[in-house]
């Protein structure tokens, strides 16, 4: 296979997340800033998936 990749490379993996935290639930749900439960589970991803997503990839946070 010759492509733009260097070496002998046979798979090139792309990986992305999507990390809206509470904002998406307060742009479709102004009352949910009165919601504890709605907005700890919009700040889970940020707060807490977003660094396990990079420690475990090796990835750093610019």
């Amino acid at each position: 296979m010759v492509g733009i990749w260097p070496g002998n490379t046979r798979c090139v993996v792309s990986l992305t997340f999507d990390v809206d935290g509470v904002s998406g639930f307060i742009n479709r749900v102004p009352d949910a800033r009165k919601m504890p439960t709605l907005m700890s589970m919009g700040e889970y991803g940020p707060s807490i998936a977003l660094p396990r997503i990079l420690e475990r990839t090796n990835v750093e946070q610019n």
